[in-house]
């Protein structure tokens, strides 16, 4: 992934949600994409990032030549309750909770925030 992020800081980022599943005598390349991966299906459904990907593949190893990206089904729901998600860090003192909310309803930070499963923890002005 080091390297595809070096060639395409996206690419990179949404290969990290996909987990290779195998490879054919053919040379084609199938990998499944974690559930919930949206933006992940959405970079990998547009035919210049896949031929993209492809293209890198076939120049980094001896034997892909296509790739199949497909989604993984979402989880079975299980009579289990969930487990407790991790507490979140504590935010500065200085950070109130409705500053925290307005963060939260920016789009930008909101994609980043779900796409890596985060949490505001700081702010610089």
């Amino acid at each position: 992934m080091r390297k595809a992020s070096e060639s395409n800081l996206n690419m990179g980022i949404q290969l990290g949600r996909a987990t290779p599943c195998g490879l054919d005598a053919d040379g084609a390349l199938t990998l499944e994409l974690e559930p919930g991966a949206t933006s992940a299906v959405s970079f990998f459904q547009a035919s210049e990032n896949r031929q993209m990907l492809e293209t890198f593949l076939r120049d980094e190893t001896d034997n892909v030549r296509s790739v199949e990206i497909r989604q993984a089904p979402p989880p079975a729901a299980t009579d289990k309750p969930a487990a407790p998600s991790q507490p979140q860090q504590a935010l500065r003192a200085d950070i109130t909770e409705s500053e925290q909310e307005r963060l939260k309803q920016d789009k930008g930070i909101a994609a980043v925030i779900h796409e890596f499963k985060g949490a505001i923890v700081d702010v610089k002005k």
